[in-house]
């Protein structure tokens, strides 16, 4: 694949080569989830918003480790939803998971609605992060957590794709981004 085409794939998984893509986002961030999982088992956490979840591959490992937590799950790609809720069926269906086609820039959920808000390498393609931000803020109970998990600026640099549509981040310029939408407790883990 060109590197056009991977950033195009990396951003909205479609096509023949949709599901290679969603497996090999699996592949490298699974240590990314079970290093947040690890985080967040030792709060209080009842409902869970995640903003790009790529095929679903990680929800089961939550549930596994939080009994009783409902999650609601938003992505960008028709194909990851489809291949998320085949995979999900049993917490579909057991109303433990609530998986929606959609961007969060305009997330269909009530005010106050989440304990913790987090998404995985999905901040580079927001093209308006505030947006996103006063969304997330929005849907957060107060005193809820929002946790965006990506990787560095200086390590976007080896990745030749990054050139096409990435907005890279180090850790100031989050961090700016973060207070310019009203985040005032920014707790964070660099990775």
């Amino acid at each position: 694949m060109k590197f056009r085409a991977i950033a195009r794939q990396l951003r909205k998984p479609g096509g023949w080569s949709g599901k290679k893509v969603g497996n090999s986002m699996n592949k490298a961030n699974r240590f990314l989830y079970e290093k947040l999982i690890e985080i967040i088992c030792l709060q209080p956490v009842y409902s869970i918003l995640e903003i790009g979840f790529g095929n679903g591959c990680f929800f089961p490992n939550f549930f596994e480790k939080m009994p009783g937590l409902h999650m609601t799950g938003i992505d960008y790609s028709l194909q990851m939803v489809k291949a998320a809720k085949r995979r999900n069926k049993k917490s579909i269906i057991g109303e433990k998971l609530r998986l929606i086609k959609g961007n969060s820039e305009c997330l269909p959920s009530p005010d106050n609605t989440f304990d913790l808000v987090f998404c995985i390498n999905v901040i580079y393609f927001w093209q308006n992060p505030s947006k996103h931000l006063q969304e997330i803020k929005r849907v957060l109970k107060p005193g809820g957590a929002f946790y965006a998990i990506f990787r560095t600026k200086e390590s976007m640099q080896f990745m030749p794709f990054t050139q096409f549509g990435f907005t890279a981040y180090d850790e100031v310029e989050w961090i700016q981004q973060l207070t310019e939408n009203n985040f005032s407790e920014i707790n964070h883990i660099l990775l």
